[in-house]
């Protein structure tokens, strides 16, 4: 039987989540996005890899790292995926 979505929340844009599926994290590629017109506040639950190249630092997990409107970001494709789908980012 194929595994569902495994859905965990990343973020949020305004107040909404930002939930991905995390089910195989172990081949996603990181992909540019431009944020929108809102900030996007990424979180780091637990298990959740950092985001270094985007802060300077690793970050602690239950950080928040907060991408600007119109920044340029690496990100992993299911996160990239879920903002772009979501309408809060393109594809840069």
């Amino acid at each position: 039987m194929a595994e569902g979505v495994r859905s965990l929340q990343v973020g949020t844009v305004d107040g909404s989540p930002v939930n991905v599926d995390v089910k195989s994290l172990g081949s996603d590629v990181v992909v540019r996005v431009t944020i929108g017109g809102t900030d996007y506040v990424a979180t780091r639950p637990p298990g959740w890899p950092s985001r270094p190249q985007n802060t300077g630092t690793a970050s602690a997990e239950g950080s928040t790292v907060n991408f600007t409107a119109g920044s340029t970001v690496s990100l992993l494709a299911c996160e990239a995926n879920a903002l772009i789908a979501g309408g809060w980012a393109s594809a840069a």
